[in-house]
């Protein structure tokens, strides 16, 4: 966690002036990074002054993702209009778009003695040189992703940057950080987690409503963390754990309701999750198909 100045008390209108007013528990390399991103794109448009910097951009659009800030609030934090607050987190979301390949490198996960490059090759700061983001640092990456996009399911359907029916596409994924779909309704879209793995991390479904659509978690493996069904309501479409490895950490369908949706473990094996049994209720219904093995 670091904290910059108030606005106004630096004089530089470099790309990276450090002077920010705002506190977040994300670390400086990542803020560095996006503010590199939007150097890069203000170079290519050939951008000249801006009310906020390159990091102080980064750092806004970061507060708004992480905090949930409104924008009439960064526009106050930051010494700026709320329409402008607005401009600049939508830009800078366009920009992280555009860097879609490095954000899947950065959910699917990289070896302990791996690097990723960073796209920038050269910058007012670091003329000519070329800097590399290790392990660490992507896996913060990877952690801010997936808070991201708990939160974006959480938000009500047809409500603001809600995606709530929208196809989600987590195949291959490393999951070892906090993902929260506390609450949400999964009603149509698929939303995939095929050959994922969750390693650590507590991953919560609690109270979620699979309602219609699609999920997903094929040949995922569970080795670790802790992942919650908790008052999940299974009642209509499709969900599969086809041949997923229940290896390690915790599973639990405690208290949830399965009352029409089809529900495969078809060829999981490992250790049967917490509370399923209960949950799925004997006889086990016709929708919900478990191994033989977990029956007993």
């Amino acid at each position: 966690m670091w904290t910059r100045d108030a606005p106004g008390a630096g004089t530089s209108r470099s790309c990276f002036a450090r002077t920010t007013p705002a506190t977040l528990d994300v670390s400086h390399e990542l803020v560095e990074h996006v503010a590199w991103l939007l150097y890069e794109h203000r170079q290519a448009r050939n951008t000249r002054w801006r009310k906020l910097d390159c990091f102080q951009q980064a750092l806004l659009t970061l507060v708004h993702l992480r905090k949930n800030e409104t924008f009439s609030q960064l526009g106050a934090g930051f010494g700026i209009s709320q329409a402008t607050a607005w401009r600049y987190v939508d830009e800078a979301l366009d920009v992280l778009a555009g860097w879609a390949p490095g954000l899947h490198e950065a959910l699917t996960g990289l070896g302990e003695g791996d690097h990723a490059a960073d796209p920038r090759t050269r910058g007012p700061c670091l003329p000519g040189r070329r800097r590399h983001f290790s392990h660490p640092a992507l896996r913060k990456v990877r952690h801010t992703i997936l808070r991201l996009i708990g939160d974006h399911y959480r938000r009500p359907q047809g409500t603001r940057r809600s995606w709530q029916g929208c196809d989600l596409d987590l195949t291959g994924v490393t999951i070892d950080g906090p993902i929260d779909f506390t609450g949400a309704t999964f009603s149509n879209g698929t939303v995939t987690f095929n050959d994922a793995v969750f390693s650590d991390g507590a991953v919560a479904f609690g109270s979620a409503i699979f309602s219609g659509g699609e999920v997903f978690f094929n040949g995922a493996t569970f080795s670790g963390g802790m992942v919650s069904f908790f008052g999940a309501v299974f009642s209509g479409g499709t969900v599969s754990f086809h041949n997923a490895t229940f290896s390690g950490g915790t599973v639990s369908f405690s208290r949830a309701a399965f009352t029409g949706r089809t529900v495969s473990f078809s060829d999981a094996t490992g250790i049967r999750p917490r509370g399923l049994l209960a949950a799925v209720g004997t006889p086990v219904p016709a929708t919900v198909d478990l191994p033989e093995i977990w029956l007993s």
